[in-house]
């Protein structure tokens, strides 16, 4: 109920601003732009889901805003969408665990041109020599993709692989041909469960976590017919990496 709560509040405030952001529209006498604002806003869902990154237990989960028997559809799980910066978590946790860098380093907002793949900043123009931290809060594009050229993007891949459990298969048809440096800024499809799974990895100190959403099941005379298997964690990320993710994102 909670959870529910809190995603039908952040629903409607999205909806609201797009409300306002169409009045805007409207009174401009932009009917066109406005139109597609409205689009926007009658398809507004969402989804939440609560992972532990110790127990591994999804305490909670929100399928959708609405249920519709037109789309029942359990977004939390089954909804695959770009993460963006979200995804910019993982990047660093890379580039402390390889030692290209530190919280502490001295990194450069400049533009880049990879191949003819120039990422640019959701400000204008480019803020120079800052600090990693200062970097990840200002969620800057520029130093992530650079960063993730020097990870390699095959490094990238195979650790997000490891992390969501997928096989190699699973891995190519989710990326297709789109295995680039615009992965640093989230180019990639992923559920909610998945973006979960790469935090709660992180917040774990680096261990593998595998969801667990049913912890037991018992017939009508109570007699115990499944109980999820305590299995033994993989490490996927280094720890000292992983707590150096977690200070950065008290920068925000």
């Amino acid at each position: 109920e909670a959870a529910a709560r809190l995603m039908n509040a952040r629903v409607a405030q999205v909806k609201a601003e797009l409300t306002k952001e169409k009045e805007k529209l409207m009174a401009k006498n932009n009917k066109a732009e406005a139109d597609v604002v409205q689009v926007i806003e009658d398809g507004i869902n969402g989804s939440f889901i609560g992972l532990n990154p110790d127990t591994m237990y999804i305490d909670s989960v929100v399928g959708g805003y609405e249920y519709r028997s037109t789309s029942p559809i359990n977004r939390a799980f089954s909804m695959y969408r770009q993460p963006g910066s979200t995804i910019k978590g993982l990047v660093y946790a890379l580039a402390f665990q390889e030692k290209i860098i530190h919280p502490s380093s001295i990194v450069e907002d400049k533009a880049l041109n990879y191949g003819g793949y120039q990422p640019k900043n959701w400000y204008k123009g480019f803020k120079g020599k800052v600090t990693a931290r200062q970097a990840f809060a200002l969620s800057m594009n520029t130093v992530p993709v650079t960063l993730l050229h020097k990870i390699g993007i095959g490094k990238f891949t195979d650790t997000m692989q490891a992390v969501l459990g997928l096989s190699s298969e699973e891995m190519a048809l989710r990326i297709g041909d789109r295995k680039n440096l615009a992965m640093a800024l989230g180019a990639i499809e992923l559920s909610p469960l998945e973006l979960a799974r790469i935090y709660a990895t992180i917040a774990s100190g680096g261990l593998r976590v595998d969801p667990v959403m049913v912890l037991k099941i018992s017939d009508f005379d109570g007699k115990e017919i499944y109980k999820a298997e305590e299995k033994p964690r993989e490490r996927i990320l280094d720890p000292v990496a992983a707590a150096m993710v977690m200070n950065l994102m008290q920068a925000v």
